[in-house]
């Protein structure tokens, strides 16, 4: 099937897949860890809803925050990544590092030591550097055409 639009895929459909295969993963590891503790001659109904209140007692609703923002911070990636060039891509998701730190300053109070903050900007640098635009891209460089006209050929190879 060709691709729709010049997409291969859907990035809601991707992102949905992404969930429902963590989900699948997580609930198989919280079965397994109820199961551990559950007579054998537990029925398989008394087993789930033993961990349905495992899942949702105390706590755990709180999860759903944080949550929802991976799914969005997920999403913005997809897009992300369908608009900008691989490599510049995965250097500036490391930016999450130095975001990450910021956040730990200002809302947690930590503080850094100056050789983290060293490596810090050095992200940041190696960041600038990625982003710069490519040459070939801009027209600063030869592409073959312009370079044939310099040697003096024409398209098809003659003079």
């Amino acid at each position: 099937m060709p691709p729709a639009g010049g997409k291969r895929y859907l990035t809601s459909t991707a992102v949905v897949l992404n969930e429902v295969v963590k989900l699948a993963l997580s609930l198989t590891m919280a079965l397994y860890d109820v199961s551990k503790t559950a007579p054998t001659s537990m029925p398989a109904t008394s087993l789930f809803s033993s961990l349905t209140s495992s899942i949702f007692a105390g706590d755990s609703w709180k999860l759903a925050i944080p949550a929802a923002l991976g799914v969005l911070a997920n999403s913005l990636q997809y897009t992300a990544l369908s608009n900008m060039r691989a490599a510049a891509f995965q250097v500036s998701v490391q930016l999450q590092f130095l975001t990450t730190a910021i956040f730990g300053l200002v809302v947690l109070r930590r503080s850094i030591a100056p050789r983290k903050w060293g490596l810090l900007l050095l992200l940041v640098i190696g960041v600038a550097l990625v982003q710069i635009p490519d040459a070939k891209k801009d027209g600063m460089g030869l592409n073959e055409e312009s370079a044939n006209h310099f040697l003096g050929q024409s398209r098809n190879g003659r003079k």
